[in-house]
């Protein structure tokens, strides 16, 4: 570890051989610390606001801090040196009782660098919690935030204080050289949504459940549903998805949209209560059944989707309640198998209809520029079928593999940056059963749209 970089681990294995020992280069990635504001619509700074780097594939700095907020006030204690700690306050030794309340984490003073000497061996984690207890991710008095132990890249903050609606700000670059200006951050009030969660008699559901989420923040905490069916939610703004459900009953999810300077929304939400249990039965072409397949059913029911996903048994068999609606969707995957789409009247109890699997058929080969003969690195084929589009792949390296397909004549069309279109007709074989599914190999040509030099 050392100043102004993210500390590196690395395991390595004691060299038993004879000989010289092993050169070990250790690259270390700078750590950069942002600082900001957060202010109300007024100008004024927002105090208490908790202020979360939202890095993909990467732990944030309010994280960390969490973290050590609530494991290591048990572990720090006047003399270090008795309990060594590893990466994120994981003892080496006995596990201590873990707090149910936060508090302040307790470090000896030090700064960045500093105090390292005063830190026995094996306690290097202390010194990671005396870097990160300067890092504030909560708002002082004025409104003002530091984060640290960020990494190059782009990142999104966001926002989060019970009075205000949560914010997810636009991205925010983190250069590898040089450092990152302050950034301002405005927090609105928002407005609250609320309405009536209701059976499709139009009487109260009392006990329901409703969630609340968007794009700026995870999902909120759940809301139950008063006695008069009704529910609220302060503090919201922006694209909202909102659900409910109670058992006996379909889920169901809306989405709308709370613009700015809107007080408030109603959003009522019917539940339809689940039918008497149907069954069905997905069987391959043999007339044997399909173990494990994936059965998505749905249907449109006014303004509501309702979707059952469900996995058949040994038998091939699925049952669920029935839908509300006349038609139903049903989408059928299995890794074996060609993909079926199928759209059936809807039925009762008594029937008992058969959903057949086809084998699939599928096309495999390699692309390549007819100038230098090598595999074009970067590619998309598109299957149609009657001049209809059926699916478009990606590939990369030169290579495809295309499975899933319908048998019988098909067109791929072949589009690659800086090559003319190819268009390309054959005829796939259907699979004799299966795992048997045949591949024709094919070596498709693409031609350069500009000259190439000699």
């Amino acid at each position: 570890q050392a100043p102004g970089y993210h500390r590196v681990r690395i395991s390595s294995q004691r060299m038993l051989e004879q000989g010289e020992p092993p050169l070990l280069d250790v690259v270390m990635q700078r750590a950069f610390v942002l600082e900001g504001e957060v202010t109300d619509e007024a100008g004024v700074g927002v105090s208490g606001a908790r202020v979360l780097v939202d890095e993909e594939e990467k732990l944030s700095a309010g994280l960390i801090e969490g973290l050590m907020q609530v494991h290591l006030p048990n572990l720090l204690t006047p003399d270090p040196g008795l309990l060594p700690v590893g990466d994120l306050g994981v003892t080496m030794g006995p596990v201590p009782p873990i707090p149910l309340t936060t508090g302040p984490v307790q470090v000896p003073p030090a700064g960045v660098g500093a105090g390292v000497a005063t830190i026995p061996p094996g306690c290097e984690c202390l010194t990671s919690a005396a870097i990160v207890q300067q890092t504030r991710v909560v708002t002082d008095e004025a409104g003002r935030f530091r984060l640290g132990a960020l990494s190059a890249g782009e990142m999104r903050l966001v926002v989060i204080h019970p009075s205000y609606a949560t914010l997810r700000s636009g991205p925010i670059t983190v250069p590898p050289e040089g450092s990152i200006s302050p950034v301002v951050l405005v927090l609105s009030e928002g407005g609250s949504v609320g309405g009536r969660v209701v059976d499709t008699s139009g009487d109260p559901l009392a006990g329901a459940t409703v969630w609340i989420e968007s794009d700026s923040v995870a999902l909120l905490d759940p809301i139950d549903v008063e006695m008069d069916g009704t529910y609220r939610a302060d503090h919201v703004a922006g694209e909202l998805v909102i659900s409910a459900s109670m058992s006996g009953y379909f889920s169901v999810t809306r989405s709308v949209t709370l613009a700015p300077g809107t007080s408030s929304m109603s959003v009522d939400l019917v539940l339809e209560p689940e039918g008497e249990l149907v069954q069905a039965r997905v069987l391959n072409p043999w007339e044997y059944p399909v173990t494990n397949a994936v059965v998505t059913v749905s249907t449109a029911s006014s303004e509501e989707e309702v979707t059952r996903t469900l996995f058949t048994d040994s038998d091939g068999m699925l049952e669920f309640p029935a839908l509300p609606g006349d038609l139903w969707r049903i989408v059928v995957k299995h890794p074996e198998y060609r993909t079926l789409h199928a759209a059936l009247q809807a039925w009762n109890a008594s029937e008992e209809p058969s959903l057949i699997m086809g084998f699939a058929a599928g096309v495999s080969g390699t692309v390549r520029d007819t100038w230098s003969y090598l595999p074009v690195e970067s590619f998309t084929i598109t299957v149609q079928y009657e001049q209809q589009s059926t699916s478009t792949h990606a590939g990369t390296g030169g290579q495809f593999e295309i499975t899933d397909l319908p048998a019988g004549l098909c067109t791929l069309v072949v589009k690659a940056e800086g090559y003319e279109t190819l268009t390309k007709e054959l005829s796939l074989p259907q699979g004799q059963g299966p795992t048997q599914v045949t591949l024709p190999d094919q070596d498709l040509w693409l031609d350069p749209s500009e000259p190439r030099g000699q």
